[in-house]
């Protein structure tokens, strides 16, 4: 079942009328457009639409499917969601009673929406509405009926409307505007209001989509249900905008220089002509003694009329100058068509016969050494000098000469400005002789009405330098190491090189190496077929690497060829001191060798595939055989080939029939000279190389060959709009032999660059190593004038033919740009000094060709990327092709209350200059003072004054304003005086007393106003609050130990005083100071009195800002308290050595007594001081219980006894 709902709901969409579906903008007409909605049964009009969720920067989300079918759905009332056909108000009783039937009948219709709390209707619900463009219009009015019709009971919500518009099908951002009428619904109101707009010039000439939106963008009010609301009779009016004819001509003037001869025509000089809303005729007419054409070899005459349709062209017109005297002859030309005009200034001077054109050359012969045919010499040069020019010089060369202006491009004839002939510029000549023996030319030098002068140039030419005698004119083999992997061995592997001494490259496909024993009599058992396309380069070197063993090192150079090593007949492995290799120009296997006997003639082998073959040791047969075959030797007895190898030399090949080892290792005379030699006798060309040396087709071409360049293609064509740059194209060169520099040069308009370096300039040079690679070269078109603009690319190397890359270009005229910008102004609001919220609009443009920039006046900023902002940026000519529309960010901050303006202009040239401007308007509010926070404080009492700093205390950004500080406090109890000290550079005091005996906790308030004032949301005061808190003086009190303030005499005591707080200082002091027995500091002291005594306390606070004192006096009783040790163990330990009484000290007159448990008298001391060790007599007593008698003198004796203990 669910899969049937889903086809359905698709097929439903399937077959939506494509007018529900999408939402088409409306072509205007004739002015006004209307709409009454009466026919929206069965789809929505063209331009309108609906949509959810919309916001101030957002359409929302288009609705697909509005209910249009007029019904229960439909009623006022009705409580589902959706944009629907509702009966218009229009008509009905202006209470809203329409009976449900009647409003299904009604012919008379709106276009509405009834909200709900469903996503996306409130707030989000908006009629939309588009126009396809506004092209030719302006002055737009909006009128339309916004109807309240849903009168229920429940409808107490009020939504509110809001009208706007934005550029584009989908605009990111919305203009608000102020219309006339009432733009709420609801809240049981039935209502036909008329909404009023008028847009000014904001939709003006707009040549994109324009969006007018009616939408409830802020949630409603109120609770309850939500409002059925309608539009309805929308009509929009406008103006006609004639566009206004424009002409802009490139240059606007033309000079002629000081020089051209009296009744003489100049050159031709041009503009470019264009113009936008042209509808007639253009018509051209100039003064002076000058002449004008549409062509620069056509008819010229004093006018020319271009059509709308040549001028749309963008054509060109060119100008002659013939002057009738000798001074400076004005002139212009007048550009008019209908309403449009403009002009181009002619200047120049007439010059008197007197004062002719001259051309002198220094020297006036160059002559070159000889030079190897179809090669370029290296460059000479010549001076020459100029006066009274009137136009460009020309150097042409005749036959085998080039010239160049800077050393690098050359070719047949190159020409000089009049102010680059000013310079006495230099002329680069080069020989380039195609034929053998003596070759004469010239170089004409020549100006129009100047004597033309000459350089008179020669050279010899001659033939290339043939190769040495014994050079071979095929590939040969030219080192073989068969000793790879063996014990003792160098390489892990055999390997077979070959050497091309020709001059061209040869392609060995097809081709094989074959290897026979040195005493082999049956088919060559090795054959290894070389890859297709395997090539040898002129002068160059090819490896094939063999079999191999387990010893020695890999090869110093990767081969260039390695056959699979399981297949021991292409990867063949060779002796190492002895055996026969040939080159075949086929696969098929050699088969055949001489019989064993001189009586038997040898069988013979197929030479005519044998391109080249070396024996090597003791052979049956060397190459002497193989390569004359059918002649017969005389003997078939053992014969040497080339020497034999080692395990760790191999043989090579000579260069030259001098070459030695020695000459042929590193370094030495014949190193470079390739490996070419061969007589076809193994032990003539061959010898043991010093050291292995194989070598690849990477390695260096032997010897040098005479130096050549080939370029593909040849011939480039570009077509480009003037001043602007093509893209690029690119050719390849090839170099052969050995050029340590190679150079290539051309001329403007056109630039070359190293292919991706992007580092375009008119010359560049490659090095020896770069030629190796074949480089490719990339060129681009630059034009600055209309019409053909062709030239060449040289390249040159000494000792090389130079070879050209012909350019052929055409310039063409660039069409007129155009700028767009999304908005046409963009109004802000922020406080001075504050950077208000970003806005932005998009820029668009057609036929741009050059750089935009955009700038920005007045305290504003501009970004591409709504981060970095500044007052200027740049567009690419690709940021605004191919559709492409950047946004561009503005952000204002005001450096002054009230209104900024400013503007943000776009500027692009090309075919002419296109300009977009977005007004910016701003308005600086009044930005807060400012005071520096203060932290809360908590302070000791004190009737001291204290102050408070304050800091950070300014009008705000605009630092002209004055401030007035304030300060106030919710506890002025606490203070017997607060107050502040004037400001001063940012800075005031906050001074206060406390009021006598005052404690507690106050807010404090200050507060800063400037007199910049509130307007535009300005804000002119600052409130900071902060507590402070006094500390209370210190309540003393002092306690004691004893009841009732009583300390028996002898015994000690504490007294504790409390109340001063943390931090608090304690001091005392004693009317009897003996009696204290502590030290007089801290809260609490130990006494031990002996008569009456009073004790004080003073509290100083943590501040030490106040002092408290409390006093306690102290009775002793009469009877002091003695106290009796009754244990003795006088053993030297330090404990209870000796009999002590406690207090006995207080009764000095005392006596003390000690007896036996028989009654006998063993001890007795009057003013006994506790010094008694338990002796009788000098001797100590025995261990045993013995009894005292204290007698204190008052009549009361004490009794006890005592024990002494021995060890």
């Amino acid at each position: 079942m669910k899969k049937r709902l889903l086809y359905l709901i698709y097929s439903i969409l399937f077959f939506l009328p494509a007018s529900v579906l999408a939402q088409t903008p409306v072509t205007l007409g004739t002015s006004p457009y209307t709409e009454s909605f009466d026919n929206i049964g069965t789809a929505l009009p063209d331009g309108f639409g609906a949509f959810l969720s919309a916001t101030s920067s957002s359409m929302g989300t288009a609705v697909t499917a509005p209910i249009l079918t007029p019904g229960t759905t439909t009623y006022w009332s009705a409580t589902g969601a959706g944009f629907k056909n509702f009966a218009s108000a229009d008509g009905q009783p202006t209470a809203g009673t329409t009976s449900t039937a009647d409003q299904t009948t009604a012919t008379n219709r709106a276009f509405g929406v009834r909200q709900t709390s469903s996503a996306g209707y409130d707030p989000g619900a908006s009629f939309v509405f588009l126009v396809a463009n506004t092209t030719g219009k302006k002055n737009f009015k909006l009128s339309f009926a916004l109807q309240s019709l849903d009168i229920s009971t429940v409808v107490t919500r009020t939504t509110t409307w809001v009208v706007d518009y934005g550029f584009g099908a989908s605009p990111t951002s919305f203009t608000t505007v102020t219309p006339t009428g009432t733009l709420t619904t609801g809240n049981m109101v039935f209502s036909n209001n008329t909404i009023t707009v008028d847009f000014g010039s904001a939709l003006d000439n707009q040549s994109g989509v324009v969006t007018i939106r009616v939408s409830a963008l802020a949630a409603s009010t109120g609770g309850g249900s939500r409002a059925s609301t309608a539009i309805d009779d929308w009509s929009l009016s406008w103006t006609s905008a004639t566009a206004t004819p424009t002409f802009v001509a490139t240059p606007t003037s033309l000079d002629f220089g000081t020089n051209q001869a009296v009744n003489t025509t100049s050159a031709a000089k041009s503009f470019v002509l264009s113009g936008t809303n042209v509808t007639a005729a253009t018509t051209l007419a100039v003064t002076g003694p000058y002449t004008i054409s549409s062509t620069s070899g056509g008819t010229y005459g004093t006018s020319l009329t271009f059509t709308a349709t040549d001028l749309a062209a963008s054509p060109s017109v060119f100008v002659k100058f013939t002057p009738t005297v000798a001074s400076a002859s004005p002139g212009s030309i007048a550009i008019t068509s209908g309403t449009a005009s403009t002009s181009i200034a002619l200047t120049g001077t007439g010059a008197s016969v007197a004062n002719p054109a001259t051309l002198t050359v220094t020297p006036a012969t160059l002559t070159f050494a000889s030079q190897v045919i179809n090669t370029s010499s290296a460059a000479q040069f010549f001076n020459f000098s100029a006066t009274n020019l009137s136009d460009v010089v020309t150097a042409t060369a005749t036959a085998q000469y080039l010239v160049s202006k800077d050393g690098l491009a050359f070719s047949p004839s190159v020409s000089f400005t009049t102010a680059e002939a000013a310079a006495s510029p230099k002329v680069y000549v080069q020989f380039t002789p195609t034929t053998i023996g003596t070759a004469t030319g010239t170089v004409t030098i020549a100006s129009t009405t100047a004597t033309s002068k000459t350089v008179a140039l020669s050279g010899t030419a001659v033939a290339v330098p043939a190769p040495p005698t014994g050079t071979a004119s095929h590939v040969v083999i030219s080192e073989v190491y068969g000793a790879g992997g063996n014990s003792g061995a160098t390489y892990t592997n055999d390997y077979v090189e070959l050497y091309n001494p020709t001059t061209t490259d040869v392609v060995m496909t097809g081709w094989s190496l074959q290897y026979q024993s040195a005493g082999g009599t049956v088919a060559y058992s090795g054959l290894c077929p070389l890859p297709d396309g395997a090539t040898i380069k002129a002068h160059g070197y090819y490896l094939v690497q063999l079999a191999g063993g387990t010893n020695g090192t890999a090869l110093p150079v990767t081969a260039d060829y390695i056959p699979p090593a399981a297949n021991t007949t292409q990867s063949f492995n060779m002796a190492a001191g002895a055996g026969k290799v040939a080159l075949c120009n086929t696969v098929t296997s050699l088969a055949g060798t001489p019989a064993s006997t001189a009586a038997t003639p040898p069988a013979l082998l197929v030479t005519t595939s044998i391109v080249d073959f070396v024996a090597y040791g003791a052979v049956n047969y060397s190459s002497g055989f193989a390569l004359f075959n059918p002649a017969t030797p005389a003997t078939t007895s053992v014969t040497l080939g080339a020497p034999s190898p080692s395990a760790t030399t191999s043989i090579e090949r000579k260069a030259l029939s001098t070459s030695t080892a020695a000459t042929m290792a590193a370094g030495g005379a014949d190193d470079l000279k390739g490996n070419g030699y061969d007589t076809n006798t193994d032990p003539t060309d061959f010898f043991v190389a010093s050291a292995l040396n194989p070598q690849n087709s990477a390695s260096t071409v032997e010897p040098a060959l005479v130096p050549a360049y080939t370029v593909t293609p040849n011939t480039l064509t570009f077509s480009q709009n003037i001043n602007t740059t093509s893209g690029i194209q690119t050719f390849a060169i090839t170099g052969v032999g050995t050029l340590p520099v190679t150079s290539v040069g051309t001329t403007a308009p056109y630039l070359i660059s190293k292919s991706g370096a992007n580092n375009f300039s008119t010359a560049l040079s490659f090095s020896a190593a770069e030629m190796a690679s074949n480089p490719k070269v990339d060129v681009t078109f630059a034009p600055t004038a209309l019409g053909a603009a062709n030239s060449t690319i040289n390249i040159t190397g000494v000792g090389a033919t130079q070879q050209t890359v012909t350019l052929t270009g055409t310039g063409t005229a660039q069409p007129v740009p155009t700028l767009t910008a999304s908005q046409a102004k963009l109004t802000f609001l922020s406080a001075v000094g504050v950077a208000s919220d970003v806005q932005f609009y998009t820029l668009s443009g057609t036929n741009i060709t050059q750089p935009t920039l955009v700038s920005v006046t007045g305290p504003y900023t501009i970004s591409t990327d709504g981060t970095t902002f500044t007052t200027s940026v740049t567009f690419a000519t690709t940021d605004l092709n191919a559709g492409q529309t950047p946004k561009v960010y503005v952000k204002f901050t005001p450096t002054a209350i009230g209104s900024n303006s400013g503007a943000v202009v776009q500027t692009t040239t090309g075919g002419g200059t296109a300009t977009a401007t977005v007004a910016l308007d701003g308005t600086g509010a009044n930005s807060a003072p400012t005071l520096a926070a203060i932290a809360d404080q908590t302070v000791c009492y004190t009737t001291t004054q204290q102050s408070i700093a304050l800091s950070g205390i300014t009008p705000g950004a605009e630092t002209s304003q004055s401030v007035i500080l304030s300060v106030t406090t919710n506890n002025s109890s606490l203070f017997s005086s607060i107050g502040l000290l004037p400001v001063v550079s940012g800075a005031s005091t906050l001074n206060y007393t406390v009021a006598n005996g005052k404690s507690g906790t106050a807010l404090i308030t200050l507060k800063i106003k400037d007199n910049g004032g509130i307007a535009n949301g300005g804000v002119d005061t600052l409130i900071r609050t902060f507590n402070l808190t006094i500390g209370p003086l210190a309540t003393i009190s002092i306690a004691i130990d004893r009841p009732n303030n009583i300390v028996e005499k002898g015994s000690t005591a504490t007294l504790t005083a409390s109340g001063g707080g943390t931090g608090a200082v304690y001091t005392w002091t004693a009317t009897v100071a003996a009696n204290v027995t502590s030290l007089l500091t801290g809260p609490s002291i130990t006494i031990r009195p002996s008569s009456f005594a009073t004790y004080t306390v003073t509290v100083t606070n943590a501040c030490a800002t106040a002092t408290s004192k409390a006093s306690l006096g102290v009775e002793v009783s009469s009877a002091f308290k003695l106290e009796t040790s009754n244990v003795l163990t006088p053993n030297g330990d330090g404990k209870n050595d000796y009999w002590v009484i406690r207090n006995i000290d207080l009764y000095p007159g005392n006596t003390v007594k000690v007896f036996s448990k028989a009654g006998k008298l063993l001890y007795s001391k009057t003013g006994y001081n506790n010094d008694w060790n338990g002796y009788y007599n000098g001797s100590p007593l025995s261990q045993g219980t013995y009894y005292y008698v204290v007698d204190l003198g008052t009549g009361l004796p004490y009794r006890g006894v005592i024990s002494v203990v021995r060890d």
